[in-house]
């Protein structure tokens, strides 16, 4: 499954009126597990009322629950949404801005910047999230069992840990 916790923070959750529980995602994701349920789990930095210690709670809150594999993205405030205005009316992005949600390389880019979180806190967040889930002696071995048990998971995982390490040299 692909599940969109979005954060690990329930006043987050509350800001973008995700209408979700971090109780539940977790109780959610045990379940799942029981059941031998595959689940990537997908979050987002730099939603309004992100914090150093919002970003932190989340990646422990990622590494709890352990989903099978993960993708991090960045608060992208598209022009038309909820948050795209709510980012231009309280000051944390310029309008001018706005159409700087990637990179020429196709790297997503943070254009928020709160006053206590700056647009390049958020951005090197994402890399230290990836870090601190997979380079953990559990994650490996978890990862390194499959491939080990599969030559077609081997292949994808290898493939994949090549895009991983030019995403880290990209940033």
């Amino acid at each position: 499954l692909l599940v969109g916790y979005e954060n690990g923070t329930q006043h987050i959750l509350f800001n973008i009126t995700k209408g979700q529980r971090v109780a539940l995602a977790r109780r959610f994701t045990a379940d799942c597990r029981k059941l031998g349920i595959t689940i990537h789990g997908t979050f987002i930095l730099g939603l309004p009322g992100e914090t150093k210690e919002t970003i932190e709670e989340t990646i422990r809150f990622a590494q709890e629950i352990n989903p099978h594999t993960i993708q991090v993205s960045l608060a992208a405030p598209y022009p038309g949404t909820h948050l795209y205005k709510q980012a231009l009316d309280e000051g944390w992005l310029h309008e001018d801005e706005a159409q700087h949600l990637v990179n020429d390389r196709g790297v997503q880019l943070s254009p928020l910047s709160y006053p206590h979180l700056s647009h390049t806190e958020i951005y090197d967040s994402v890399e230290t999230f990836y870090k601190r889930f997979y380079f953990r002696a559990s994650k490996i071995a978890e990862i390194t069992g499959e491939m080990i048990r599969s030559p077609t998971v081997m292949k994808r995982r290898l493939r994949e840990g090549v895009e991983f390490f030019r995403f880290l040299r990209q940033r």
